[in-house]
């Protein structure tokens, strides 16, 4: 008998397809997903670029505009196009990164926003992203850079390869919290399969997050890392919009909190 997670998961691809050849985005999408099914590494960022993102992350946050929106061990920063006018550093930024943005401008995708973390050690923390999780298949890619050396137990970028196809997602459906579908529970068999990315300040990994992904839970010391969101260009403004919602939406509850 087909559980109701798995039937749920049918509907949401067979959605997603429809939705994509609705907008007259699916061939950019499928050329996204064979250019990056899964991550590869990018050319390091300079120290200078690091240091700038890590300025203006401690900026950020002496200010109050930091936001904890997985638990007391995940602090982020958002930084969106009015932030690129109010720090100059980040327009010199873009030519550092010229390359990551080529290739995504090749893939028909454009930068929406920045996000900047910073993981530490918790008892219970569950990492970057809190845990594993997957996200929404519109096409997103990301590119990660670590902001200082990272490696297994202090908040390493974990991936499940091909997890995004089909038939790995019925895989893995037993996995999955039924109360959020992009979300799964913590398990031995993910931690097996997972690939583990280390590296020094600046090692820099553009990945595609439709893939079971995290960053492990941080065991000591602490893991800063700046996250580029790239969308499909016909979808840039709809996913700022939405993705600003949220994060509004995070600011009132992190206060309250």
């Amino acid at each position: 008998m087909i559980s109701r997670t798995r039937i749920q998961l049918i509907l949401t691809a067979l959605h997603e397809r429809l939705l994509f050849l609705l907008k007259g985005d699916y061939q950019n999408i499928l050329l996204a997903k064979r250019r990056l099914k899964n991550y590869c590494f990018m050319d390091n960022t300079t120290e200078d670029a690091v240091s700038t993102l890590n300025t203006i992350f401690e900026k950020k946050c002496s200010l109050g505009q930091g936001i904890n929106p997985t638990g007391n061990d995940d602090r982020r920063v958002f930084l969106f196009q009015e932030d690129f006018v109010e720090y100059e550093e980040l327009v010199n930024l873009k030519a550092t990164f010229s390359k990551s943005f080529q290739f995504m401008s090749a893939l028909k995708l454009e930068l929406g926003f920045i996000m900047i973390n910073e993981t530490i050690a918790t008892e219970d923390g569950n990492g970057s992203g809190g845990g594993w999780h997957r996200d929404s298949a519109y096409g997103q890619l990301k590119v990660m850079i670590y902001l200082n050396d990272v490696v297994k137990s202090n908040g390493a970028f974990q991936i499940v390869k091909d997890s995004r196809v089909f038939s790995s997602k019925l895989k893995y459906d037993s996995y999955i919290n039924k109360s959020s579908p992009l979300r799964l529970y913590n398990n031995v068999v993910l931690e097996r399969e997972a690939f583990t990315i280390t590296g020094q300040s600046g090692t820099t990994i553009a990945f595609n997050p439709e893939n079971i992904h995290r960053g492990s839970p941080c065991l000591n010391g602490q893991r800063r890392a700046a996250t580029f969101y790239f969308f499909p260009r016909s979808r840039l403004q709809k996913m700022i919009s939405e993705f600003r919602i949220d994060i509004d939406r995070l600011k009132i509850n992190d206060r309250r909190g």
